[in-house]
């Protein structure tokens, strides 16, 4: 009887497990399924096997239930694809978009996010070469697609500047961490203004910046007293790459490392 209830145990646990994720059969190499702390369910792509991530999530639009398809996160760590194109994930929902060690990725398209973009809270591209000025591309714009965005990071990418307006407007964001980025000279004009909630600047071991705009941080439009913390950190900046007035926009407390 011992042995007959551990056997019943380990269906149990078994037909538990199955609901986390979907079949598996719905999904194709490179891509597949992946339990995330035994509760809730990730995609993940990796290799070097090549990728059409539109046709895979169409199929997925398809064949899964409703309340099938909101993910904990998507992983992208393929290096063959090139881009990712308008409404590439359907009507498939994320709260957090991973694209890191993804190579050849150079273009994001502003509708690239499009679906679910509502859902999604954090947002990493780490190691892969896009850019803000990618033809047929606009990585600014689709950040902004985010309206409830509260972590960015833009971590080892083909960046030159963050824009006018790059970063603007986002009511949830909370950390920005901007590092590594070998080519990024520039911090433009509103760069990052009207973000209430925000918490965290970290703009770190960007080598080649050589000038912050002085108009660069209207983070707040309406006075606060909730502190910033702005961290420019192993940047090299001199005298000429800052006014006295770069911060003075912000209107709010900050935290200056």
């Amino acid at each position: 009887m011992y042995i007959n209830l551990l056997a019943v145990a380990a269906v149990l646990s078994m037909v538990t497990a199955d609901k986390i994720c979907p079949d598996t059969t719905l999904i194709k190499a490179p891509c597949k399924f992946v339990e995330v702390a035994n509760i809730k369910c990730a995609i993940e792509c990796d290799s070097g096997v090549a990728l059409d991530l539109v046709a895979m999530f169409k199929a997925l639009q398809t064949s899964l239930k409703a309340e099938e398809k909101t993910f904990v996160r998507f992983v992208l760590k393929n290096y063959k694809i090139t881009e990712l194109p308008a409404n590439v994930f359907a009507d498939i929902a994320f709260d957090a978009i991973i694209i890191e060690d993804a190579q050849s990725l150079k273009k994001i398209h502003s509708a690239a996010f499009n679906g679910g973009a509502y859902r999604v809270k954090r947002l990493d591209i780490i190691n892969t070469p896009v850019n803000e000025a990618t033809v047929g591309g606009d990585l600014f714009a689709a950040i902004q697609s985010l309206p409830n965005l509260a972590n960015l990071r833009l971590i080892k990418t083909n960046l030159t500047m963050i824009p006018a307006s790059g970063i603007k407007s986002m009511n949830e964001l909370m950390h920005i961490y901007i590092e590594q980025n070998k080519a990024l000279k520039i911090i433009g004009h509103n760069a990052f203004v009207n973000l209430p909630k925000l918490k965290t600047l970290q703009i770190k071991d960007n080598a080649a910046i050589e000038k912050i705009l002085y108009t660069a941080f209207p983070i707040n439009t309406v006075a606060s007293k909730d502190p910033l913390e702005i961290r420019l950190i192993a940047d090299h900046l001199t005298y000429d790459s800052l006014v006295a007035t770069t911060f003075d926009a912000i209107n709010r407390p900050v935290n200056l490392y």
